[in-house]
């Protein structure tokens, strides 16, 4: 799962560098984008239910992204 989200993150920020100067340039987080971004890849690669910030049950704390993941599916 790790080489995954991995090889996501970096496909993301490699196909993204023009935005990427902007955000850098003018100082600002880019975390929130990011995870849409990812959520966005992992739908287009087959992931199902994908969700972002979603809160668990009773938990008060969030995930970040949520997805459930087919084994079968190529990396």
């Amino acid at each position: 799962m790790d080489i995954l989200i991995n090889k996501a993150i970096t496909e993301i920020l490699e196909s993204r560098a023009e935005l990427l100067r902007v955000i850098v340039r003018q100082k600002n987080k880019f975390e929130g984008w990011l995870k849409f971004e990812l959520a966005y890849y992992l739908e287009r690669v087959g992931m199902k239910t994908v969700e972002v910030e979603k809160c668990p049950g009773y938990w008060r704390d969030r995930n970040d992204i949520s997805f459930f993941h087919n084994e079968n599916l190529p990396r």
